[in-house]
């Protein structure tokens, strides 16, 4: 069994909350996760990121977040879900790759990182190691 045919079993029940402020990105990535996910709860900004967790939370089981967004960063918003669920698997997705974010995700046990733009192969590794 490929990859992909493995992630799309483990996560045929499973719901995802996408952050992401571009449109563009977050449109195109929307068509990659509808392919796995059975829900997607999608934010703009950190903040309504945070919003969506908190309504939903019983039925999130994977965050993928951006960084840079107005109103309230992915870091923040993931300190704030972390306080909530130490347990919750978070991706974070980001364009930047420096040693300060580095240092941020390893402060929060955030293991994978989605690389943009997206590389189907690296999003289904990455989504299979944190699963």
């Amino acid at each position: 069994m490929n990859n992909a045919l493995i992630l799309r079993e483990k996560t045929r029940n499973m719901n995802l909350l996408f952050v992401e402020d571009s449109e563009i990105v977050r449109m195109s990535a929307v068509k990659l996760f509808e392919e796995f996910f059975d829900e997607i709860f999608i934010g703009v900004d950190g903040k309504e990121g945070l919003n969506l967790y908190l309504e939903f939370q019983e039925e999130i089981d994977l965050i993928i977040t951006d960084i840079n967004m107005p109103n309230m960063d992915g870091i923040e918003m993931v300190e704030l879900i972390k306080k909530e669920n130490p347990q919750m698997p978070i991706l974070f997705f980001t364009a930047n790759d420096d040693a300060e974010l580095n240092k941020n995700f390893n402060d929060l046990n955030i293991e994978n990182i989605l690389r943009k733009p997206i590389i189907i192969s690296d999003f289904i590794d990455s989504v299979n190691k944190l699963l």
